[in-house]
């Protein structure tokens, strides 16, 4: 799902009752989680909620037992809503409509996501360093994500180890004592597991603390949620 690969989750909120919840899910096998709000009480907090008429709720009590899948006889629904809300709890965008037939666009829905996602990263760097040329490496490769941290030129630093570096950072005490100094202040160090496998190194890395997994995904991430990537 799109919505995850830009490091989002998806969560639908339902008047249901757990049990009920879960078997909406599994009727519609649907992808996400659905969580259940009893008795409204956090539509209530979005001042969603709203008392249906008694025409209209004998209707859907007859229809399918609307008391029964919310628990209670209040006959009170959700106005549907659309948020995403970021890390800080901020709601950065919403879609609130009494019509239940006008629903938010999923395109636009994360077109915006996609928008905040990468305004919230473009400050934070990540340097793929596949070069064994230890000068390169000295130079340029670990010096730029080190200085960028300690002088706080991006928000955070990571530092990937690909390629054929990584055999030269398992065989340069110089080189390792760099990496461990950018480590100590917090520059993030990542490397390629199939790079390292290729060259006989996995546990090597491992040894130096170094985070070796699958990077396919992770770099795939980087790029589509708006981190600063630089390749030496």
């Amino acid at each position: 799902m799109e919505i995850n690969q830009l490091g989002a989750t998806l969560i639908a909120i339902s008047p249901e009752l757990p049990d009920k919840s879960l078997t909406t899910i599994e009727k519609n096998n649907l992808p996400f989680v659905v969580l259940s709000d009893t008795d409204n009480d956090v539509a209530r907090q979005y001042d969603l909620v709203y008392k249906l008429d008694a025409e209209t709720a004998d209707r859907y009590e007859k229809g399918f037992g609307l008391s029964q899948y919310n628990g209670n006889d209040k006959a009170e629904l959700p106005i549907p809503a659309t948020y995403i809300i970021d890390q800080k709890g901020i709601v950065r965008y919403a879609f609130v409509n009494p019509d239940y037939k006008k629903r938010a666009n999923p395109d636009d829905v994360l077109m915006r996501l996609t928008q905040l996602v990468r305004t919230s990263n473009n400050n934070k760097l990540v340097l793929v360093w596949s070069s064994d040329d230890p000068m390169v490496a000295e130079r340029v490769a670990l010096m730029f994500p080190h200085a960028a941290q300690k002088n706080h030129w991006f928000s955070e630093a990571t530092l990937v180890v690909w390629g054929p570096s990584a055999k030269l950072i398992t065989n340069d005490a110089t080189l390792q004592k760099k990496i461990h100094d950018m480590q100590a202040d917090g520059v993030k160090v990542e490397a390629c597991i199939a790079c390292a496998s290729a060259y006989g190194v996995v546990e090597k890395l491992k040894a130096l603390n170094y985070n070796v997994l699958p990077m396919g995904e992770p770099l795939r991430n980087y790029l589509k949620r708006g981190y600063q990537v630089l390749t030496f």
